[in-house]
């Protein structure tokens, strides 16, 4: 709540048949944006969660691995293995992504085809990406 008023969407911004909702919202509904609930905690549609880590962000520099928590990508990775996109494309671009961010030799391959032994869970899979890239020398995730 700003200057006392109680938060809620401009009638432009409204969703389905009400014209106005009690959120708070940090970017326009219409844009994709994420909204905050009643406990004040970000909700970020993996869509927007690519659309967010892929931007260039101050100074040309791209987001990597190293910009996200170990919570954030394993919320990625769980929308990955249990298909929650839109599209088969929306899908499709999430796997390059995370292809690109990890740098993992075996990419995808650790979703779709995992080794025999390895944990093919999502916090397996970024336990195994974390320790790849402890290897050889990349950084890992940021602290939260």
């Amino acid at each position: 709540m700003q200057k006392g008023y109680a938060p809620y969407t401009p009638k432009k911004q409204s969703v389905g048949e009400r014209k106005v909702f009690e959120i708070h919202y940090i970017d326009f509904i219409s844009n994709g944006g994420a909204v905050y609930d009643l406990d004040n905690m970000r909700i970020l549609t993996p869509a927007r969660y690519i659309k967010l880590h892929s931007e260039v962000k101050h100074g040309g520099v791209e987001r990597h691995l190293e910009d996200d928590s170990e919570l954030e990508f394993i919320r990625f990775v769980s929308d990955i293995c249990a298909v929650n996109a839109m599209s088969e494309a929306e899908h499709g671009r999430w796997v390059i992504h995370f292809e690109n961010v990890t740098e993992h030799p075996d990419g995808s391959d650790l979703i779709y085809y995992p080794q025999p032994d390895a944990d093919s869970s999502p916090e397996g899979i970024v336990n195994t990406i974390k320790q790849w890239r402890a290897e050889n020398g990349k950084p890992g995730f940021k602290v939260e």
